[in-house]
């Protein structure tokens, strides 16, 4: 009697290959999310280094102080003011490169999701010539005993 084939999926290498793209959008992904957090972080330190700043000058009305001291400290606040709006314009950026990470990583999952539904159906197909092949290995064996019995009996 002869052997089944195993199980082997036509498309398995693209099915490797697209597996290997989701991975890698899914790392994109990753990345740019942590871009992402970084450029909120920096952001919010720009704001807790102008708060400290007003608060300073605040302070700096408290005493006697020179007049340089007001100046440097309103260039600084006024130069904060500008890193953090920066800063905004590079979370805005980096919101929509996680945005369009996204995209991708979702378009890759589907793509995973159909190769994976092939391979069931294929998978499913298989198991039905499967039992068709035992069924007429079965009849075979039956035929065979059936004639060999007729044999014996004559």
């Amino acid at each position: 009697m002869k052997k089944m084939k195993k199980f082997r999926f036509k498309l398995e290498s693209l099915e490797t290959l697209k597996k290997k793209l989701q991975e890698q959008s899914l790392r994109n992904l990753g990345d740019a999310r942590r871009k992402y957090k970084e450029a909120v972080d920096h952001r919010n330190h720009l704001v807790e280094l102008l708060n400290d700043a007003l608060l300073r000058r605040e302070n700096l009305g408290l005493v006697k102080t020179p007049v340089s001291g007001f100046i440097t400290e309103n260039e600084l606040i006024s130069g904060l003011k500008v890193r953090i709006g920066y800063a905004s314009q590079e979370i805005f950026r980096r919101q929509k490169y996680v945005e369009i990470a996204m995209l991708k990583y979702l378009k890759a999952l589907k793509e995973v999701k159909k190769f994976e539904s092939l391979r069931d159906r294929d998978y499913k197909a298989y198991k039905k010539q499967v039992l068709k092949w035992r069924e007429k290995q079965f009849d075979d064996l039956m035929i065979m005993r059936s004639g060999f019995e007729r044999k014996e009996s004559a």
